[in-house]
């Protein structure tokens, strides 16, 4: 299953460094996300605001790998 985060970015011909800097993260830590690891409350909540509100904090949340915590 694609993540939410890579599907948006590649509807909107995003690169992962432009993403991040939207959500005011690092671009390896979003590589990290993208790949189904954890993340804090916070910076989940940059990413729906980066993204317009166009992917969920429950998308996130189930995106990310099962044996990871937030």
């Amino acid at each position: 299953m694609t993540h939410p985060l890579t599907l948006f970015r590649r509807d909107r011909k995003l690169t992962l460094t432009e993403l991040a800097a939207r959500a005011g993260i690092s671009k390896g830590y979003l590589s990290e996300i993208e790949a189904g690891g954890s993340f804090s409350l916070d910076t989940g909540e940059a990413l729906v605001m980066a993204t317009g509100g166009q992917v969920t904090l429950d998308a996130l949340s189930k995106a990310r790998r099962k044996d990871t915590a937030a």
